[in-house]
């Protein structure tokens, strides 16, 4: 809800609760009591049944749930088995008098260690609250933080409503100061945003409309419209500045806000909220439409991958037959060659210069035979540029006609290094800074004046883009073709980031310092059981390495399923073929395809959200319950639709 309160549903949160069902695992696991537990409670009950009963499912329900449910929420699967543990008839329940109950709570929290502070477990959860308001989107993350806050102090766990109040007023209070800090960055701006909610003259949208809507499906043909969108959004001013310190989680919740409120909605929205939502909407779409734009050389480098390949594939089918009659002229050369051997030992020096002028005259004979010299000399470099599967020097053909947008879109966007390495991006920057050159060769040396490093680059390309028998020179071209390539597998593994970007953006800013994890590491390895040290780090995975490795060479020989190459070291594993389906397993499964009933998938559906309550993780994104009046059937109609 926009500006009021907003209560979290409980099905949400991690606030422990009974299951529906509980399976038999889960009762064996949390809610059997053991022999010391069933002796303590029969000492401390004096042997009455009932007594007895009450105090162990007090004491079960209490230790899994956090707090002590009342006893008529206790589902009855709980009490039936820890009755049966304690051999009480079946008759007994579980009741006692208000003042037993509470004798009953103190002895249970005494055995748990469980302390009851409401003040403290209230002042904790603020704490936690406060910290964690900042960075989380939802009332329900701040409910869950506070219920892992609690459980580590030992305290019994508060009402899940109290929680829920807390989380709604600090949520409240620290959105308010967000937005005021966002709208006092907006400025002069302010009125170019709230120009969003005016629809102009002759129109039907207003930009508010045009700026909130996800961008059409990001392909090549809408380059132009996309970049008439940055420039659209780009045009409010600087929005990363706006929402600067802000956490990406309450950006995206701001803006997701925004995108459900009509216009007139958002007119009825109190500042400096609106400003906040709008500033927070321009934030987030300005970071799609950089996402966008990867995403469209993205999919167009691959496409020209692809094509190279398909390409090399059809050229190694067409020379097939070039090859074939290469094959054939080469043979001939040699029989002739072998025909005009000519003895050393023989002083006959006349007869030899015969044989060998005889022999070469024989030998053009052949190559012209086979279509000239020219020709055999152009099938042999073409059949040697593309040995070994080498597409790469196809992908500039298809890489040439995108050449002028792609180099648009490289001036467009700003890219920076994730890690140290930034040879990519040398090599980008050196390819933009020649792009408006026409000779066929470059020299391999960056804006900066030092040579460029080209080790990110597989040997293929390398072969491909180094001129042959020109130190130091590249094939323009080729190159530009490669450092396309090799920027969108960057981009891809998160080596280079786009700023703005949020999906593509620098994921190294939402590290925390150098200075804040230093102090831990000691104590996080000791928990994790690692080494502290780099060279102790280093030392440690090698000895597992070389335990597994060691491991796996030994069982090697009885291993029937994995071969290794003894010429490529290439290691395989075999595909299992399962066993033939036995004739009992078939009339098993022909038996029940009988006996189950025949349903559809949309009563299977609501089946499955009656008894699991998928449903419940639906729901508006403020956590808080549905308004709908029969939410489960909705939700089900909605999943099947």
């Amino acid at each position: 809800m926009v500006g009021g309160v907003v209560v979290a549903s409980v099905e949400r949160t991690a606030y422990p609760r009974f299951k529906r069902i509980i399976s038999e695992h889960e009762l064996a696991q949390f809610f059997t009591p053991d022999e010391a537990e069933i002796a303590w409670a029969r000492s401390r009950t004096r042997e009455r049944p009932e007594a007895l009963l009450t105090l162990l499912v007090l004491l079960k329900s209490c230790a899994r749930l956090g707090f002590f449910p009342d006893l008529e929420q206790v589902p009855e699967p709980v009490v039936a088995r820890i009755r049966a543990e304690a051999g009480l008839l079946e008759d007994v329940v579980a009741a006692a008098a208000r003042r037993s109950v509470e004798r009953y709570r103190v002895w249970a929290r005494e055995y748990l260690g469980l302390v009851h502070d409401p003040a403290r477990a209230r002042k904790i959860a603020a704490a936690a609250m406060e910290e964690a308001a900042p960075i989380r989107a939802s009332a329900v993350d701040l409910v869950n933080v506070a219920l892992e806050e609690l459980v580590r102090a030992g305290l019994e766990l508060s009402g899940f409503s109290t929680l829920d109040r807390m989380a709604a007023s600090v949520r409240t209070r620290v959105e308010s100061e967000i937005c005021a800090r966002i709208a006092e960055r907006v400025g002069p701006a302010r009125d170019r945003l709230v120009g969003l909610l005016i629809v102009p003259d002759g129109e039907r949208r207003s930009p508010f409309d045009q700026v909130k809507e996800p961008g059409r499906r990001a392909t090549w043909s809408r380059f132009r419209q996309h970049g008439e969108r940055v420039d659209l959004v780009d045009g409010f001013g600087d929005a990363a500045r706006w929402v600067e310190g802000v956490a990406a989680a309450k950006v995206s919740a701001f803006a997701e806000q925004a995108r459900v409120l009509s216009v007139g909605e958002m007119l009825d929205v109190a500042e400096p909220r609106r400003t906040a939502l709008l500033a927070c909407t321009v934030a987030n779409a300005r970071a799609r439409v950089r996402d966008e734009f990867v995403v469209m050389l993205s999919k167009r480098m691959a496409r020209h991958a692809k094509r190279a390949q398909e390409e090399l594939t059809a050229l190694e089918q067409r020379h097939k037959a070039s090859t074939e009659q290469l094959l054939v002229a080469y043979k001939d050369v040699l029989t002739v060659l072998k025909e005009h051997v000519v003895d050393e030992r023989a002083d006959q020096v006349g007869q030899g210069r015969l044989d060998d002028a005889l022999a070469v005259k024989r030998i053009r004979e052949v190559v012209e035979t086979g279509g000239g010299f020219e020709s055999q000399l152009a099938e042999i470099e073409a059949l040697a540029a593309y040995r070994g599967g080498n597409w790469t020097p196809l992908v500039e053909r298809f890489f040439r006609p995108d050449r002028p947008t792609m180099f648009k879109l490289a001036r467009t966007l700003t890219f920076v290094p994730t890690s140290r390495d930034r040879s990519v991006l040398d090599a980008l920057e050196h390819a933009v800074a020649s792009r408006h050159l026409t000779r066929e060769l470059i020299p391999a040396v960056g804006v900066d004046g030092s040579v460029l490093d080209l080790s990110f680059a597989s040997a293929q390309w390398r072969t491909t883009v180094c001129a042959k028998g020109q130190p130091g020179m590249l094939v323009r071209r080729h190159f530009e073709a490669m450092v396309f390539t090799y920027l969108v597998e960057e981009l891809r593994c998160g080596d280079i980031a786009v700023v703005g970007g949020e999906d593509f953006g620098d994921w190294t800013s939402m590290l925390l310092p150098w200075e804040r994890v230093e102090p831990q590491i000691p104590i996080f390895c000791q928990q994790a059981g690692l080494p502290d040290t780099a060279y102790g780090f280093v030392d440690n995975l090698r000895d597992q390495l070389t335990k597994i490795a060691r491991a796996v060479d030994a069982g090697y020989p009885d291993n029937a399923d994995l071969t290794i190459d003894p010429a490529t070291g290439v290691p395989s594993l075999k595909r299992r073929e399962g066993a033939e389906r036995t004739a009992s397993a078939a009339a098993l499964g022909a038996e029940l395809d009988r006996r189950l009933p025949a349903r559809g998938i949309l009563e299977h559906l609501a089946r499955a959200a009656h008894w699991t309550g998928w449903w419940h993780r639906l729901g508006p994104l403020s956590g808080s319950d549905p308004k709908l009046k029969d939410p489960l059937a909705r939700y089900v109609v909605t999943a099947f639709t």
